[in-house]
């Protein structure tokens, strides 16, 4: 169904090729899965067969990429969009209406379909999906769980032959991981072809046929999932593939937000809770005390509130209740908070100003030995070859590692960070994790995520958002 034929592809921006002689067969209905360390080139290949290469995405391109037998590249994106439907790493990326049900009516709208197609399928994707409570509202009080549900949704909705998923899971709670299987499983027993790139692998081992490992834009190895779960752990690790079993919560960390008996604390939060304007209560914290040294877990369901309570720790939303550096200090306005807390956002996207990476680390530090400070954080996070980057150019995985080493740089003393391990391999989410451990001594640090493989690695303890 899908060929690429020695296929080789270099952006206009970069010197060295994304892609190097790729030939690759894919059947009708196969689910073929994508593993490979960040940047290794697996969104690339995927853009050639959606069409964003090379009708968006310009460059040197050689070798052919044919559908049905058909060049694709000869094709425009709009006649691909009958075939081929796409869930971006960033669901935003893909919107066009502010209002949820018209989002997912705009693809069938777009085609032309008749107003009965288009309310068979939205009734049969609202049942398959289970999205009924996503329907008309407003896309930006969607949590980033919730959008990444909303993109599947309306794909799913114009029931193209091949659907591609890139990193589908990356901001989704195990529940949604579960209904995004399911989904995936529904598919499968349709016939339609699925070209998925992804991290987190666990939910997709009993569904892939087969699985393409790349590496510096080649295609290093196929396996079955079966092959990939005899790999030995180190094996596994080194290819920077993550565990292919299903997470669980270290018990060590399941630990009660109350603590307070001991009326000690670098940080003392009491009854802090959030209202929206018409009064309802989205969550409140009865007591909570913080060390420095501490690395905080904030776990919960899509939509509960996680990253409002990060926004409101740090001061850009107004929460009500006391913050304090101690418990019989004065409490600490939302303007003190935003001066000494820093937030790492669930869209990276949003935090990068400049047109270097080197200058995105430098952007809030004045000293002198700057320079050096961030070159080495730049080679831990393996950054070093990107300094003179564009920081948009970069992969999903490596624009997070850019604004993870930029909060680093800033140096402030509480950190918040809304789900750092989006898009990332595990060898790039063990730099991450010990990154963060490192500079944890002296300060507090929050850590809002989905991923259990990783909050087990680094948080002291945990608490649960209901």
């Amino acid at each position: 169904m899908i060929s690429f034929e020695n296929l080789s592809f270099r952006y206009r921006s970069k010197p060295e090729p994304a892609l190097k002689h790729i030939n690759l067969e894919i059947q009708k209905g196969e689910i073929v899965l994508f593993l490979g360390k960040s940047g290794a080139g697996k969104s690339t290949l995927l853009s050639m067969v959606n069409g964003l290469i090379p009708n968006y995405l310009e460059g040197e391109l050689s070798g052919s990429v044919l559908l049905n037998g058909e060049e694709l590249a000869s094709r425009s994106i709009q006649e691909l969009s009958k075939q081929v439907g796409s869930v971006f790493q960033n669901p935003k990326s893909q919107f066009f209406y502010l209002d949820s049900s018209d989002e997912l009516l705009f693809g069938l709208s777009n085609h032309r379909a008749s107003k009965e197609r288009m309310e068979q399928r939205l009734r049969a994707t609202v049942s398959n999906l289970k999205i009924e409570s996503l329907l008309e509202r407003n896309i930006f009080q969607l949590s980033g769980g919730e959008k990444q549900k909303l993109a599947c949704a309306s794909v799913y909705m114009t029931d193209p032959d091949i659907m591609i998923f890139d990193e589908p899971s990356s901001n989704l709670d195990a529940r949604a991981i579960e209904d995004l299987r399911e989904i995936i499983s529904c598919l499968k027993k349709e016939g339609k072809t699925l070209l998925i790139s992804e991290h987190r692998i666990y939910y997709l081992m009993d569904l892939i046929d087969r699985i393409v490992y790349m590496e510096d834009g080649r295609i290093e190895a196929m396996m079955s999932a079966r092959q990939l779960r005899a790999l030995s752990d180190e094996e596994r690790q080194t290819m920077g593939i993550r565990s292919p079993l299903v997470p669980t919560l270290d018990e060590r960390l399941k630990i009660d937000v109350r603590i307070a008996r001991e009326r000690r604390g670098d940080l003392w939060i009491k009854d802090f809770f959030y209202a929206y304007p018409r009064g309802k209560v989205l969550w409140k914290i009865p007591e909570l005390q913080c060390q420095k040294g501490e690395i905080i877990g904030i776990l919960g369901e899509n939509g509960v509130g996680k990253t409002t309570l990060a926004y409101a720790i740090s001061g850009i939303l107004k929460g009500r209740g006391e913050i304090k550096r101690d418990f019989s200090g004065p409490a600490l306005r939302a303007r003190v908070r935003r001066k000494i807390c820093s937030m790492i956002m669930q869209d990276v996207n949003h935090q990068l100003f400049l047109e270097t990476v080197q200058k995105e680390l430098l952007f809030l530090s004045k000293k002198e030995e700057s320079l050096a400070r961030a070159r080495k954080i730049a080679e831990q996070l393996d950054l070093s070859e990107f300094l003179e980057a564009h920081p948009l150019s970069l992969s999903g995985g490596q624009k997070q590692r850019v604004v993870i080493a930029s909060a680093i740089m800033d140096g402030r003393e509480i950190i918040l960070f809304d789900e750092p391990t989006s898009g990332l391999d595990f060898e790039s989410m063990e730099k991450v994790s010990e990154l963060i451990k490192s500079i944890a001594k002296d300060r507090i640090i929050f850590v809002i995520s989905h991923d259990y493989e990783f909050i087990n690695k680094i948080c002291t303890r945990a608490f649960f958002l209901k």
